[in-house]
């Protein structure tokens, strides 16, 4: 049991290392964010969602 599961975790590391390996080969400009990056665009975004929504009843 223990040598399975020892086994998928290895594997998981070898296909997310070469997933980002490829990742990085294809598209290599792309910005990837990390958590506080999107949680602060997503707050933005919500926080612009709200202020739209409270415009639009006062007229």
């Amino acid at each position: 049991m223990f040598g399975i599961m020892l086994f998928v975790i290895v594997a998981q590391g070898v296909l997310w290392s070469w997933v980002f390996i490829e990742r990085r080969r294809k598209v290599p400009d792309v910005k990837v964010m990390n958590l506080r990056e999107l949680y602060a665009a997503a707050r933005q975004s919500i926080d612009n969602y709200y202020a739209r929504l409270r415009g639009q009843r006062r007229s």
